[in-house]
């Protein structure tokens, strides 16, 4: 059995495979998914942000194994945005959502 889940961790694409797998089950959440992958593929083959970024992106129908997902575009978040900004945005919200 260990020969083969080397050879399934050495090819990105069958890693992708099996998180597509992971992702058709709609019952379980994106966590456990993650928990499932690792208890069979190993803990270090892949982190929670990359296997977040594959499992949505099947999510939400691209299925195209081949994809690189570290050329995509940097996503900007909260944190990235300039102090002034945040200040204007935070001003416009209560007292409770701050």
């Amino acid at each position: 059995m260990e020969k083969q889940v080397e050879f399934l961790r050495n090819n990105p694409q069958y890693v992708r495979s099996c998180i597509l797998y992971e992702a058709l089950d709609t019952q379980t959440s994106i966590f456990s998914s993650y928990k499932s992958f690792c208890k069979r593929l190993g803990d270090d083959l892949m982190d929670y942000v990359e296997f977040e970024y594959w499992y949505m992106r099947f999510l939400n129908g691209h299925m195209d194994l081949d994809h690189e997902w570290n050329r995509d575009p940097k996503s900007i978040t909260f944190d990235d945005l300039p102090l002034e900004i945040v200040c204007i945005i935070t001003k416009k919200l209560s007292f409770y959502d701050r």
